[in-house]
């Protein structure tokens, strides 16, 4: 297993204009993402890895429901009440699958890092994001 942080990445990037992302010795492949805007501040977050190593299968694709915000950890001292969730990551991200032929699995986290709003000619969304 291996993970990277990626360059920021523009959204709506064309899959072959698109840089290369190297995982490790494991894994390469365009990162294209998208971001609609949902109510309530939120948006949503598709992206899609075009996986070296998905031949025969639709890419690794999955979804991140994102309101713009980081988790921030609490914990449980006996004197406060507050808790820490520790099986939930602080970090927005989704995780997706592969099968190649019902035999071997491979499976993709994808984390959001860090990100920009920018306007330049109307609000551009910038993302690094972890793939596991």
């Amino acid at each position: 297993m291996a993970t990277v942080k990626t360059s920021f990445i523009a959204p709506d990037t064309p899959r072959n204009k698109s840089e290369n992302i190297q995982v490790g010795n494991c894994d390469n492949g365009p990162l294209i993402y998208s971001v609609n805007e949902e109510e309530d501040s939120k948006s949503s977050v598709t992206l899609t890895f075009y996986s070296s190593v998905i031949e025969d299968a639709s890419p690794p694709m999955c979804t991140i429901q994102w309101d713009y915000r980081y988790k921030v950890p609490t914990h449980y001292i006996g004197i406060v009440d507050t808790y820490i969730e520790a099986d939930e990551s602080l970090l927005p991200g989704c995780a997706t699958a592969d099968s190649r032929e019902g035999y071997h699995m491979t499976y993709y986290w994808f984390s959001l890092f860090d990100w920009s709003l920018t306007s330049i000619d109307g609000e551009l969304f910038i993302l690094t994001v972890m793939i596991c």
